[in-house]
């Protein structure tokens, strides 16, 4: 018996081109814009009657390719501020089956200067294992550096909130990346079982727009 196989592609009536879904991932102050096109490929024209944005830094501009049949949509991300953003563009439409089309948009604006880790975590630590083990680790470092312009950028200090323990800067000279190695020391004689080494490393830098940054340290003494 012979079989009949068939294979096609599946035109949605309304579709939005890429994709529905929008993501800025943008240092600060780097321009940012996408776009995405609304196609109709039903035979009823599709009106669009207006734009709703539900998400602050981000705005909208409607372009008419073909009326009735094509949209464009410019969204603009206002990169100034540093943060994470979520919300949805709602296209109002003509269309019985389609009068609302949404899309989502995530903003992440992030600084030039960060930390990498963004934390320091020491877990839940053993006091008296770490003070009888021989050559115990009771240090971690993160790395702190400028995306752009890394030869010029400097550290000026680096300290802790916390009475237990020191910081010590150590340039990176090697590579275009630069940057420094912050080491956080535990003084193993300034906690007891129970601490809790929640604190912050605030690091002062030369950077204009991030002259301070915060990382966060988590752990545990037990």
């Amino acid at each position: 018996m012979a079989t009949l196989e068939m294979t096609g592609k599946v035109i949605a009536l309304v579709d939005v081109q890429p994709q529905d879904k929008i993501f800025f991932n943008s240092y600060r102050n780097e321009p940012q814009k996408k776009e995405v096109s609304i196609i109709n490929n039903d035979k009823k024209p599709l009106n669009i009657k207006k734009v709703e944005n539900s998400i602050k830094n981000v705005s909208t501009e409607l372009q008419t390719v073909k009326a009735g049949k094509e949209y464009k949509l410019i969204i603009t991300a206002d990169t100034s501020a540093l943060g994470k953003s979520d919300g949805t563009i709602t296209v109002r439409t003509d269309h019985a089956k389609f009068a609302a089309i949404p899309i989502t948009v995530s903003l992440w604006v992030r600084s030039q200067v960060g930390a990498f880790p963004t934390e320091v975590r020491f877990g839940n630590l053993k006091l008296e294992a770490l003070k009888t083990a021989p050559g115990a680790v009771t240090s971690r470092s993160v790395i702190v550096r400028r995306q752009k312009d890394a030869k010029d950028f400097k550290i000026e200090k680096a300290m802790s909130d916390a009475p237990m323990f020191k910081v010590e800067l150590e340039p990176l000279n090697t590579g275009p990346a630069g940057g420094y190695r912050v080491k956080i020391q535990l003084d193993l004689n300034k906690v007891k079982p129970g601490d809790t080494l929640e604190s912050f490393i605030t690091v002062k830098t030369n950077d204009k727009e991030t002259p301070e940054l915060k990382i966060p340290v988590r752990g545990k003494i037990v």
